[in-house]
């Protein structure tokens, strides 16, 4: 596996639920800033990948479809995200990665927790379109 996924507990009451993301002490790569991105029906949002910087997702809207590509061992995975699927997706530095809202959903949002924070002066990526790579963003049929 190329990324790392971590499931995490939703904890249920009768008021509601609350997941617990990431501690400081559940890594060594650091904390950089908070912020969340989405995703409309049909948009792909790929590929960029980032020399120094650990991004760690967690879908809290919708379903992703994630794509993870090594383009030196040019092979990739893919990965889904729900928010009704609680689970931290880390993504190490030097990896290809982007996300698609899975079929049937209208918008996907991520909640990223990024190692680094965003310099605009260095912003510590790569970027390549989103069919750079052969990587299925459709629904795969069987």
């Amino acid at each position: 596996m190329l990324a790392q996924i971590r499931p995490l507990t939703a904890h249920l009451d009768e008021r509601g639920r609350l997941t617990e993301i990431h501690r400081a002490s559940d890594d060594a790569h650091g904390f950089g800033q908070a912020y969340i991105t989405t995703a409309s029906a049909g948009v792909v949002k790929a590929w960029h990948r980032h020399r120094l910087q650990v991004d760690r997702w967690y879908c809290v809207a919708g379903a992703a479809k994630v794509g993870i590509w090594d383009a030196e061992a040019m092979r990739g995975e893919t990965i889904i995200l729900a928010a009704d699927h609680p689970q931290l997706l880390v993504i190490p530095a030097g990896l290809f990665h982007g996300f698609t809202p899975c079929h049937g959903h209208r918008e996907a949002s991520i909640l990223n927790l990024p190692s680094h924070e965003y310099d605009p002066a260095d912003p510590d990526e790569d970027r390549r379109g989103p069919f750079a790579f052969p990587f299925q963003w459709g629904v795969a049929s069987r």
